[in-house]
């Protein structure tokens, strides 16, 4: 038996067991949960944030701003502030705020702005006026992006890869890392990131400070 057939059966003995002592109602397949978009379609299951994005877009004041192609701004070192006479922000709930929404983006949907939420959850309890305006940039490229979701492919099989050439890759488990090789202006220690995926479907994602 298949996990997801025995998944199915488990699903409907508990739905019999809970009649049984309460009334209950068997809706449609759900369409959204949590600002989180679901579709379902003959390939799989996609999720998407736009309507969160919305949401917290217009909440941080910047719903009518331009979007950008990048979440970070290669440029900026945000752990300078403090040595380039950057004003520290006397109230840092906004801040925070912002930071915990683009989380909660990222660990839905958005694995691609991971890195941006790691580097500025480093500040959450001493933001400068730089930090905010590379969260709000964050939130910028969301808006640039909204309409990407994470798709996660129900038979694994992937049908865009390389010339087009359907690929049966079965349970396959593929991992990948990358560094930046001590970028970090203050201590010099790297940054890693890694993402693993099983049967073409991400099972887990994440980025940290290694110490030297």
């Amino acid at each position: 038996m298949s996990y997801l057939e025995a998944a199915t059966n488990a699903a409907i003995e508990v739905t019999a067991k809970l009649s049984e002592k309460y009334k209950i109602m068997n809706l449609s397949p759900e369409r959204q949960f949590l600002g989180i978009k679901i579709h379902r379609d003959g390939t799989g299951v996609s999720l998407g944030p736009e309507g969160y994005i919305t949401i917290i877009l217009r909440r941080s004041g910047i719903e009518h701003t331009h979007g950008v192609s990048t979440p970070m701004d290669p440029n900026v070192k945000l752990d300078l502030a403090q040595d380039r006479g950057e004003k520290e922000l006397k109230d840092i709930t906004d801040y925070q705020a912002v930071v915990g929404s683009l989380m909660y983006t990222a660990l839905a949907t958005r694995p691609d702005i991971s890195y941006a939420v790691a580097a500025l959850s480093r500040y959450n309890l001493r933001p400068f006026t730089i930090h905010m305006t590379a969260a709000k940039r964050v939130l910028q490229y969301l808006k640039y992006t909204a309409g990407v979701q994470l798709h996660f492919n129900g038979n694994g099989i992937d049908n865009g890869i390389g010339n087009g050439i359907s690929i049966d890759i079965g349970n396959s488990l593929a991992g990948y890392s990358d560094s930046d090789w001590a970028n970090d202006s203050a201590d010099r220690n790297p940054r890693e990131a890694t993402c693993f995926s099983l049967a073409m479907v991400e099972q887990s994602h994440g980025s940290l400070e290694s110490k030297a």
